[in-house]
């Protein structure tokens, strides 16, 4: 030990202080492919909150996806098949 300084052990983390590390460690290693770990994501999330990660919370779903085409802040995205659909 060094003169004038003393060694304080850091207290044990809790239980939900450890599942937190554990997402943010997980999180940390993602890519940033929405499609690709949107699901897996939530998953990691919800079990260091302490819920089963097999299953979704009562009641909740994951969104749908557009069927056809895209959505960009709420509007229509239209492909080449619907707008020459318009045309006589």
């Amino acid at each position: 030990m060094v003169a004038g300084h003393c060694s304080v052990a850091e207290p044990p983390m809790t239980s939900q202080e450890k599942a937190f590390h554990q997402f943010a460690t997980f999180a940390a290693k993602l890519k940033g492919d929405e499609k690709s770990e949107a699901q897996t994501f939530l998953f990691h999330l919800l079990a260091a909150f302490g819920h089963d990660p097999n299953t979704l919370p009562e009641s909740s779903t994951f969104e749908y996806r557009v069927a056809r085409g895209s959505t960009l802040k709420g509007d229509q995205n239209y492909t080449s098949d619907t707008v020459f659909d318009t045309f006589p």
